[in-house]
Formats: structure tokens, C-alpha cells, sequence
């Protein structure tokens, strides 16, 4: 992967592959899982904009550095819980 100096922040790390696919990582440090919050969410949106931004980036890939990971976030005052577990 290329690495286009878009800065890390907290749980994302963000590149471009020699595809164009912008890739990303998202990893909570010191976590067993991955924790989703008002900073991550804007960390996130701070990546894909820079994504967005970028002539050379045709499509966008999210994914977890955890083989496990968990998030609740409440939305219009109801609970949404995701998980995703490593079946390989």
C-alpha cells in the first residue's frame, strides 16, 4: 500500500493501494475491541473526507484490524449493536 501521508488519528490509519481503493484500518488502541465514540466518528469522517477528496481514489474499503469486534451506539433513542466474528 502507499502511504500518502494522510496523518493517523486515533483508530484509523489511512492509505491508498495501487488500486486507487482508499483502505481504512481501524483499530482502537489498547482495546480488545474496537470502540466507536464522538472522536472516532470524527475520525472517520476526517479519512473519508480526505478520500472523497482525492481525484485519484475510485472507491472506498472500511475494516477492522480485530479478528472480533463490537460497537452499540444509540440512534433515534434506539440501541443498534454490531458484531462481527472471525469464522476462519
Amino acid at each position: 500500500m502507499l502511504n500518502l501521508g494522510a496523518p493517523k488519528m486515533n483508530d484509523f490509519q489511512y492509505e491508498i493501494d495501487e488500486d486507487g481503493i482508499a483502505m481504512l484500518s481501524w483499530d482502537t488502541p489498547l482495546k480488545n475491541i474496537n470502540i466507536i465514540d464522538h472522536q472516532s466518528i470524527s475520525d472517520l469522517e476526517i479519512k473519508i473526507d480526505h478520500a472523497l477528496a482525492n481525484d485519484t481514489v475510485i472507491g472506498i474499503i472500511i475494516f477492522s484490524e480485530k479478528n472480533n469486534f463490537l460497537f452499540q451506539k444509540t440512534i433515534d433513542g434506539r440501541v443498534v449493536k454490531f458484531l462481527k466474528k472471525d469464522i476462519t
